[in-house]
């Protein structure tokens, strides 16, 4: 058999060279095609996959996808079921009615409850704010400014405090706790600053009768603006 040019053969070989190399080009891109990335556009960002995923994969990646949707949402439309001018008022207003006009209750104010229910929405500032100004200002329109005003004040203020610094779950208890230290602060400055046991024992009726009431009031703003979320 008669061996071929040396010239023909070589072209042979670059032919079939050529011809792999195709096939190589091919495959390549059937994998690239294959191992095409998937974009997942989350609040901005984008998060690259850069391998085929499975359909459980993709189901799942779906899913988190529109939780972490819905759960952006519902940060943005969560606001407080009550205004911070609201609860100012009721602060205010609450005490007004109940210590003056027909009804004149002593004790029965909603200012510490209310402040700590400003805590829990509005943070430390306004509540403190509130459990301030809700003494001040009743005390100006009753016409009862007085020293005594500062340190009610100040028990507003540690009020509104708790509020903003504890669990929301323990709404009335920090009520009943706030209460207790009013009048413990209130009693042992109307005694003269001291621990004066028969103006404690005299004043008892008055702080249980402020413990009830806030009670009471913690219940029902519970039931109004503390829902389960």
């Amino acid at each position: 058999m008669q061996s071929q040019p040396i010239e023909k053969r070589f072209e042979q070989v670059l032919k079939k060279n050529r011809l792999k190399n195709n096939d190589h080009d091919q495959d390549d891109d059937k994998r690239e095609n294959k191992h095409r990335q998937i974009v997942l556009g989350i609040h901005g960002f984008e998060t690259h996959i850069i391998f085929q995923p499975s359909k459980t994969v993709k189901n799942t990646l779906a899913n988190d996808y529109t939780y972490m949707a819905e759960e952006a949402k519902k940060e943005e439309k969560k606001e407080p079921p009550v205004s911070l001018g609201t609860l100012l008022l009721v602060a205010i207003g609450g005490r007004l009615l109940f210590n003056s006009f027909a009804l004149q209750i002593a004790s029965v104010e909603p200012v510490l409850p209310t402040a700590i229910l400003t805590g829990i929405y509005f943070g430390a500032g306004p509540a403190i704010l509130v459990g301030i100004m809700g003494y001040a200002l009743s005390n100006l329109f009753l016409g009862s400014l007085g020293g005594w005003t500062i340190w009610q004040g100040l028990s507003g203020a540690i009020a509104g405090y708790i509020g903003a610094t504890s669990n929301r779950d323990n709404y009335i208890m920090n009520v009943i706790i706030a209460t207790v230290i009013f009048e413990v602060i209130m009693n042992f400055t109307g005694a003269g600053y001291t621990v004066d046991s028969a103006y404690f024992f005299g004043s008892l009726g008055y702080s249980i009768t402020h413990v009830v009431a806030n009670i009471f009031f913690a219940v029902l703003f519970k039931s109004l603006w503390l829902k389960e979320e």
